[in-house]
């Protein structure tokens, strides 16, 4: 006999019309959390590696930082916004494509500034 977590969805089913749709309630909104976070990484990066990106060790982690960090939790952003547009109602909001372009372009900024920094210390050999 097979449970409500283990039920097909085939012909035939014994599933309940309601278990089908269980994103009923609130309307879901973007986790902008996820792009806050990367604004910030971003922006930390930027500051550390305008600032003391003489360092080689401080301008590898900016670079890690503004790079690797700030895309994943970009990546984040997409996977739950995705999964929230889902929902039976989903609140779009019109500014949440334009903080999604600027947590790119500052995530952008700062790869490229770590990278000169990084460029210059090579350089210096």
């Amino acid at each position: 006999m097979a449970t409500a977590a283990h039920a097909s969805f085939g012909f035939g089913s014994q599933q309940a019309a309601a278990d089908l749709a269980p994103h009923l309630g609130a309307a879901a909104k973007a986790p902008v959390i996820w792009l806050a976070g990367a604004i910030a990484c971003a922006i930390v990066a930027l500051v550390v590696a305008a600032g003391f990106g003489a360092s080689p060790p401080l301008a590898i982690s900016s670079w890690f930082v503004g790079g690797p960090v700030a895309i994943a939790l970009i990546a984040c952003f997409s996977l739950r916004d995705t999964r929230a547009r889902t929902h039976t109602l989903y609140s779009a909001d019109a500014r949440v494509p334009w903080i999604y372009r600027l947590s790119l372009v500052l995530s952008l900024a700062a790869v490229v500034v770590s990278a000169l920094s990084i460029a210059n210390w090579v350089g210096r050999l």
